[in-house]
């Protein structure tokens, strides 16, 4: 009788010692604004020397005082992971990088990142230090197999380091995202471009030769030149935002350029290996490529599909490296079709070139 009143007792107390921390920790709870989830937004435009995550834009579902956020409020860590090949070995394995991303700027912002001028609000942008040779801010990698860039698995996390203060002052210090807080991808100036492009082609020699295309068509109206971009050729596939991204050519489609031109259509034609392949899948030592047909074909075809919009005596064509070389290549096949050329850094031998004199 005795040990079932000790026992009860224990009971008693342990239930409220539970009790009252339950109810402390409830208390704690409460003098922090824990809000709706989090979830953010990564950032991606592209630069000269290829695409680069420079924002986030987390959204922390409840009200933030602006005067409270500082550079040094938050931490970001990037990791990365990808498929490797061993050339000496012939095996597969996984590979990844990770490190700390450098913080330039954090500020309120609205849910596309612009800063905000309010004193309060639910998004912080935080934008970070891109650079060619900091890899963790790619979401590219290049596979030295098909000597061609891929987009890459991808965890970010934001470490909040400082409270920050609610709009009511009340503390807010939740803001840390766990590996399954929900995200997603923007990818600055590839919204406007048309990415779907198909195109297949039956080649005399070749057989099937399928090509992917972004395009961009401004508003309908008076015709308009179209300028034609040829990747190089670590942006083959079959991903037209890799070729978009990996040459900055969402330019071509910026106010800057548009305006120079008094708009223009632009056509990004993307090979599923490199224009340099000869039909063997080996570069070409006597200037040929079996794309020539079918990247014709395609640009014909865009050309002919959107004839009220195009002007055909204003047709530019360029590209870079392995798209320079096709340039010339173009050029050679179809002498009286494209108004002008830009070809840059053309992978494309000078003994192949003779001189000639075009009739006046």
């Amino acid at each position: 009788m005795n040990m079932k009143k000790g026992l009860l007792s224990g009971f008693l107390a342990l239930a409220l010692t539970s009790s009252l921390l339950v109810s402390t920790n409830v208390s704690a709870n409460n003098s922090k604004d824990t809000g709706s989830p989090l979830s953010y937004s990564l950032v991606t435009k592209g630069y000269d020397w290829g695409p680069g995550i420079y924002k986030i834009i987390l959204d922390t579902g409840v009200a933030i005082q602006g005067s409270s956020l500082e550079k040094d409020t938050f931490k970001v860590l990037a990791e990365r992971n990808y498929p490797m090949f061993n050339f000496q070995t012939k095996q597969k394995y996984d590979g990844s990088d990770s490190s700390s991303r450098t913080i330039e700027k954090a500020y309120l912002s609205d849910k596309d990142g612009n800063k905000s001028s309010l004193s309060t609000g639910q998004y912080i942008t935080i934008e970070m230090k891109v650079h060619p040779d900091l890899m963790t801010s790619s979401p590219f990698m290049f596979d030295l197999q098909s000597f061609t860039n891929r987009y890459i698995d991808l965890q970010y996390t934001i470490i909040q380091q400082k409270s920050l203060q609610g709009s009511t002052g009340n503390t807010v210090d939740h803001l840390t995202t766990r590996p399954d807080t929900p995200y997603n991808t923007i990818e600055e100036g590839v919204e406007v471009f048309d990415t779907s492009g198909k195109f297949s082609y039956q080649d005399s020699k070749f057989g099937q030769i399928d090509l992917t295309y972004a395009s961009y068509m401004p508003e309908k109206g008076k015709k308009k030149p179209l300028i034609i971009w040829l990747h190089g050729a670590g942006e083959g596939g079959t991903d037209p935002r890799i070729a978009l991204l990996g040459n900055k050519v969402t330019a071509l489609a910026d106010e800057s350029i548009q305006k120079h031109f008094g708009d223009a259509a632009v056509l990004v034609p993307q090979t599923p290996t490199f224009w340099m392949n000869d039909g063997t899948g080996q570069y070409t030592k006597d200037g040929k490529s079996m794309y020539t047909r079918s990247l014709t074909a395609l640009i014909k075809q865009y050309v002919k599909q959107h004839s009220s919009d195009i002007d055909t005596d204003r047709i530019y064509i360029g590209g870079c490296s392995n798209g320079g070389f096709m340039t010339l290549n173009m050029l050679l096949a179809n002498p009286d079709y494209f108004a002008a050329a830009y070809p840059s850094a053309e992978a494309y031998e000078d003994s192949l070139l003779t001189q000639r004199i075009l009739p006046s």
